[in-house]
C-alpha cells in the first residue's frame, strides 16, 4: 500500500517536474511578461529536481524490495542520472541542451513510477 501511495505522489511530481520543463524551455517570453525572476525561477527549478529525485529514490527502494526487479530499480536510476545532467548542466551552463535533458530524465522516472504502479 505505501508503494502505491509513493508512486502516486512520486507521479505526480515528475508530471509536475516535465511539465514546468516544458513550460520554462517553451515559454520564456510570457515568463519575462510576468517578470518572474531568475532567482525565483531556480528555486522551483531546484525544488522539483529535489522531489522527483527523492521520489524516485524512495519507490525505487520499495518498488526493488517488494518486487526484485532490477530493471524496475535500474529504471528510475536512469531517469536521475538523466535528470541530474540536465540539472547541472542548466545551472552551470555548461551546454544548451540542459533543458532537453532535464525533460527526457523527468519522463523517464514518470514511466518508471507508472511500471511500479503497475508491479503493485
Amino acid at each position: 500500500m505505501q508503494g502505491k501511495i509513493i508512486d502516486g505522489f512520486g507521479g505526480f511530481a515528475s508530471a509536475a517536474c516535465v511539465a514546468h520543463c516544458l513550460i520554462i524551455s517553451l515559454a520564456p517570453s510570457v515568463l519575462t511578461t510576468l517578470e518572474f525572476g531568475h532567482s525565483f525561477q531556480e528555486v522551483f527549478e531546484w525544488s522539483f529536481y529535489g522531489l522527483a529525485v527523492v521520489f524516485a529514490l524512495i519507490s525505487g527502494s520499495f518498488g526493488f524490495k517488494a518486487f526484485k526487479k532490477l530493471w524496475l530499480f535500474s529504471s528510475f536510476g536512469l531517469g536521475i542520472i538523466i535528470l541530474s545532467i540536465g540539472r547541472m548542466s542548466e545551472a552551470l551552463s555548461l551546454f544548451e541542451g540542459g533543458d532537453i535533458l532535464s525533460v527526457l530524465g523527468g519522463i523517464t522516472i514518470f514511466i518508471a513510477h507508472l511500471f511500479s504502479l503497475r508491479c503493485c
